[in-house]
């Protein structure tokens, strides 16, 4: 909610959400990579860790934003329903596959 439009005005501002996409995969695979090895960190520093961590992935997620701007501006108004649905339908189904591949 408070990055979502920090990461479209840079969409904005950097005239591609292609650049902002790829940072925030990026943000996201190091936090996750940095979640998942907290073991490694001295006891002390594992808490701050983890809240940077969570912090990377949260700011990450917020480019939800700027990809639904970019679909909105993409597509012409009679498919416009039909690709959003298709947007918020990924996003679903990873909600709900993630965490069923992460048990396998």
């Amino acid at each position: 909610m408070l990055f979502g439009p920090v990461l479209g005005w840079a969409g904005n501002k950097l005239g591609s959400v292609r650049a902002v996409n790829l940072f925030c995969c990026a943000l996201y695979i190091c936090g996750n990579v940095l979640y998942s090895i907290l073991s490694v960190f001295l006891e002390d520093a594992r808490y701050p860790m983890l809240l940077v961590a969570r912090f990377m992935v949260g700011v990450s997620s917020a480019n939800i934003a700027p990809l639904r701007s970019y679909l909105a501006g993409a597509t012409y108004e009679s498919e416009r329903t039909f690709h959003m649905s298709i947007a918020a339908g990924a996003q679903s189904l990873g909600f709900v596959a993630g965490p069923i591949i992460q048990v396998i």
